[in-house]
């Protein structure tokens, strides 16, 4: 945020003194705050203002243009082109993050002092982003132990013991993912980054034109359970889901959102794994999220914390 220049109050001319209105603080409003779930994390906090015609994003030296982002879109795969045009908020996002992020690489490897004649960008930014995660993060044998009884169906009859290296390796992966996507979701706190407001706004009728978004904005709480036909514990979750859409549907609402069809959706919402569970509450805040196999008590259990009884 930035303020306006103190203004002087009075000023005192010929012995007269003169009153001068404060001006407000005009409030600078961002992406998340008008547009809600628009931003996959990074340019949540962007500040909404009025660009140069073309220009889409500025932070610092870079600027990112519409040539720039429909260029990305071309060059996705054919099958995805539809969905990027509906999220081009999301193609500048992600076209946004890589150079942000190698600029703040630079700047950590000067503060380390961090010699290179010809450092390789993307080792580079490898690096950085590892040493982002807390080098004493374990996974406790109970948590392996967990995930291993919510999900017992997808090891066949393979014991715990046989797999808990693999399973504490996976939550070990999951876990430093979680730490990486945590900051890159502060980028826009700690910078300053602007985005285009009209072209937002235009992009944005498109984006949220969709049953996740929309619920966000019903006045319910939500949960979203992201899957896929033929994914084990997705398809033991199906009649789960059915029953529960159905007894609660008028104090919640209840979605399944197949991400082999909504690609794009599930990537703004960082689906990485399925099943993922996630909770709205009635201001269309996430408030909690899950993976793997999630029982029927235990989806009313985190309603029931949401008001829903």
């Amino acid at each position: 945020m930035y303020k306006i220049p103190g203004i002087p109050i009075f000023i005192l001319i010929s012995c007269f003194v003169i009153s001068i209105p404060i001006l407000a603080e005009e409030k600078v409003l961002t992406v998340e705050e008008v547009y809600l779930g628009l931003s996959s994390g990074p340019l949540r906090d962007a500040k909404l203002a009025t660009l140069p015609d073309g220009i889409l994003l500025r932070a610092g030296n870079l600027t990112i243009d519409q040539q720039q982002v429909d260029e990305k879109i071309a060059q996705s795969e054919p099958e995805l082109q539809e969905q990027l045009k509906r999220n081009a908020f999301y193609v500048l996002e992600q076209a946004a993050t890589y150079p942000i992020l190698l600029s703040e690489a630079k700047k950590w490897m000067a503060t380390q002092n961090i010699q290179s004649n010809n450092p390789n960008e993307d080792e580079l930014f490898k690096l950085y982003l590892e040493s982002l995660v807390p080098p004493d993060l374990t996974i406790s044998d109970q948590e392996a132990q967990i995930f291993y009884d919510q999900n017992h169906e997808s090891f066949g009859e393979v014991s715990f013991n046989e797999v808990k290296g693999t399973v504490v390796e996976y939550l070990l992966g999951q876990k430093k993912q979680e730490f990486i996507n945590s900051y890159i979701g502060t980028l826009s706190q700690q910078l300053d980054i602007e985005v285009s407001d009209g072209w937002v706004k235009a992009q944005s009728e498109s984006a949220l034109d969709n049953s996740v978004d929309q619920a966000r904005r019903n006045g319910l709480p939500v949960m979203v359970d992201f899957g896929a036909s033929g994914c084990v514990p997705c398809d033991m979750m199906a009649p789960i889901l059915e029953e529960l859409q159905m007894s609660l549907k008028e104090k919640c609402t209840i979605l399944f959102t197949d991400v082999r069809i909504y690609q794009v959706l599930s990537a703004r919402y960082q689906i990485s794994n399925i099943p993922t569970q996630v909770f709205f509450d009635r201001e269309g805040i996430e408030v909690f999220r899950h993976t793997g196999f999630f029982s029927k008590e235990e989806i009313l259990d985190k309603l029931a914390e949401l008001g829903v009884d």
